[in-house]
């Protein structure tokens, strides 16, 4: 039997990305989620008009907290280096966060792991700290365990922030 939070959890993440996909409709040709409660290394795929071969593969999370509350956003080391086998396949990656507003609305930062990924490997070093985090946010916030991070910081040459939308 599929664990209810983390379905109920799932669910949102979804929902949001079934509004962002929908948001891009002269962009996005064609999406889709990867199978619930799968376990999978990525949540969605979607391709555009202008690249319809091309699958970008995004990594999702939903954050119940502004964007501008803090400088930086984590991404576990774990996440990232099953993120780039998915590179190294050709594929474009993206994180995208989704941070809810004051208006109980959603604002969303689409991190371009793809660029970020080249400036790793060009300098030789992914920049990871160790962090005491949540094992899984799904099932405690306070059940902590050490785990290695990169922490993503919002760059306008490279990732996209939307704002004013209507998704909850």
């Amino acid at each position: 039997m599929p664990n209810q939070k983390l379905s109920k959890y799932e669910k949102h993440e979804r929902d949001l990305g079934t509004y962002f996909i929908h948001s891009f409709p002269k962009e996005i040709k064609q999406a889709a989620f990867t199978p619930p409660n799968s376990y999978s290394t990525w949540d969605m795929w979607y391709s555009t008009w202008e690249q319809p071969d091309v699958s970008i593969i995004n990594e999702i999370k939903v954050r119940n907290f502004e964007y501008t509350k803090y400088p930086d956003y984590i991404l576990e080391v774990g996440k990232i280096k099953n993120l780039m086998k998915m590179y190294k396949q050709g594929k474009p990656i993206n994180y995208i966060n989704f941070f809810k507003n004051k208006k109980g609305f959603y604002d969303c930062i689409v991190f371009n792991l793809s660029a970020r990924v080249k400036k790793w490997k060009k300098d030789n070093h992914i920049p990871t700290i160790i962090k005491s985090m949540n094992a899984a946010t799904f099932k405690s916030k306070y059940d902590k365990v050490e785990k290695e991070v990169v922490m993503l910081s919002f760059d306008p040459t490279m990732d996209t922030l939307i704002q004013n939308t209507q998704w909850k």
